[in-house]
């Protein structure tokens, strides 16, 4: 599966790469909301792995961006949530967010996080084969 990680904090998006690469992942990393969606135009991943605090864009933006573009728009999204309860899940109603995990704020969070996040990439394949029949329609 190849996966893209648009994260700004680098303590959260290394343990994140490193579990994935582990798992059999292609991983492609952006650092920013320009640099995130140069790269899904340019490669489009299997699935987005989206910080809602992504600089120069913020997630609101990219999903929108992905929204409005009908090849990216069947790119399942796994939202990393700054806060459980962000007001932020209302602007994800109609978009391909799948699933939303609060960020781990403890290095002892970590480990629950990166097997929660393993089992969203699994939700998100079933997704993207589900949109993939669905337009075949």
């Amino acid at each position: 599966m190849r996966v893209m990680l648009a994260a700004s904090d680098n303590r959260l998006s290394f343990p994140i790469c490193f579990h994935l690469i582990q798992n059999g992942c292609q991983i492609d990393t952006a650092y920013d909301g320009l640099e995130c969606l140069t790269k899904l135009k340019q490669s489009p991943p299997d699935t987005l792995i989206l910080s809602e605090g992504l600089l120069w864009g913020n997630a609101d933006g990219i999903v929108a961006c992905l929204r409005e573009n009908e090849p990216l728009s069947s790119i399942p999204v796994v939202l990393i949530l700054n806060q459980p309860d962000s007001d932020m899940t209302i602007a994800w109603v109609d978009t391909p967010v799948v699933t939303s995990l609060p960020k781990p704020i403890h290095p002892s969070e970590l480990p629950d996080f990166l097997s929660s996040l393993s089992a969203c990439l699994l939700s998100c394949e079933a997704a993207k084969t589900e949109i993939a029949a669905t337009s075949l329609r």
